[in-house]
């Protein structure tokens, strides 16, 4: 295997463009770089001479719903007949299988996966990763996520060289600061990232020598770990979580690894979540508790009690069924007929800090 792809790295061409590209990525985030550097090799080839892609082998055997272009690296290199290769997390790729090569250099976006040095080797201008963070805060798999739940006011691009057997702790070539919204749901922020990552990209391979000759200093954030998301990182926890906090992890894993509490037992994910916070009154402290729920029908909505308010739900699922309406629910379960003074409470799933 390592005689292979050192085969396939012996022509060294300059470390200018136009680039022979080897791109690295998996997500909807990684697309929007790949768009720019397809777009740039169909037209003006200013940039890009060739680029192949490498994702991880295709599950969509497993899935539930179909993707298109925009969703996956995958689904775009086929839309385009772009030459794909499938990541042995292993080895880097069976030897059968493996990009033929040579190529320049490595641009690596929300990949996922640590690149060993064999790999690496095979680049002789090296490899550049478009990291959504202002690295050192929030190295790993998960810095977007982590900034919403953090409420931060700010996060960011650093575009990095790959380091060896290391994530997210090569030189830094460029860094841009970029405002968080205030209530910024997941998908927006890393719509809004992945396009000013694209374009400090393209600057980057424009002028990668003179970058890497003046090399910043990385921002001044404490450095910190964004940890790969679990579906326990959206367990509710309705006597220590607030409103604010429940938002956050809503606007922050809802389109992920999902918000989930639990009824008589089951399981429920909390789909739609009303943006409207209920205060807590005086009488609520006293009579009522973390986890009661009731139906308000002007709103049509469920409102849960938290730590310091009441969450309101619009739509909401059980696990393997279909999604409900509050409607559905409060009929279902809170109508007089079935109701029971003991089993009016959401309960809180095993849930603690990382």
């Amino acid at each position: 295997m390592r005689n292979f792809l050192k085969a396939l790295s012996t022509t060294h061409g300059s470390c200018r463009p136009p680039w022979k590209i080897l791109f690295f990525g998996t997500d909807r985030f990684a697309v929007h770089p790949l768009k720019a550097l397809h777009e740039n090799q169909r037209s003006s080839g200013s940039v890009v001479k060739r680029i192949d892609v490498v994702c991880p082998p295709d599950r969509r055997k497993v899935m539930k719903k179909p993707l298109n272009e925009d969703d996956s690296t995958r689904e775009f290199s086929n839309k385009h007949n772009i030459p794909i290769y499938y990541w042995n997390h292993k080895e880097g790729w069976d030897l059968n299988q493996g990009p033929p090569g040579p190529y320049d250099i490595a641009v690596v976006a929300s990949f996922g996966y640590l690149i060993p040095n064999h790999v690496l080797d095979m680049f002789p201008c090296g490899a550049i990763n478009i990291h959504p963070s202002l690295l050192p805060q929030w190295k790993g798999a998960a810095p977007m996520s982590h900034a919403i739940l953090s409420g931060a006011k700010e996060t960011g691009i650093s575009i990095v060289e790959v380091s060896r057997d290391r994530f997210d702790a090569g030189q830094c070539l460029l860094q841009e600061t970029f405002k968080i919204s205030e209530d910024v749901m997941y998908d927006d922020l890393s719509n809004q990232l992945a396009t000013l990552g694209t374009q400090m990209l393209m600057h980057a391979l424009e002028n990668l020598e003179s970058l890497r000759k003046n090399p910043i200093q990385r921002g001044k954030m404490k450095a910190s770990w964004a940890h790969r998301l679990t579906k326990e990182d959206g367990y509710i926890d309705w006597t220590d979580h607030t409103w604010s906090y429940i938002r956050r992890r809503w606007n922050a894993l809802s389109t992920r690894v999902g918000v989930q509490t639990s009824w008589e037992g089951k399981k429920v994910k909390l789909i739609k979540m009303s943006k409207e916070c209920l205060q807590l009154t005086a009488e609520d402290t006293v009579s009522t508790i973390p986890g009661e729920v009731k139906y308000d029908r002007d709103r049509d909505a469920l409102y849960i009690r938290c730590r310091d308010g009441w969450v309101g739900i619009t739509e909401l699922q059980f696990e393997t069924k279909t999604v409900i309406t509050a409607k559905d629910f409060a009929n279902a379960y809170l109508h007089e007929s079935v109701r029971n003074p003991l089993k009016l409470c959401f309960q809180s799933l095993p849930w603690k800090e990382k």
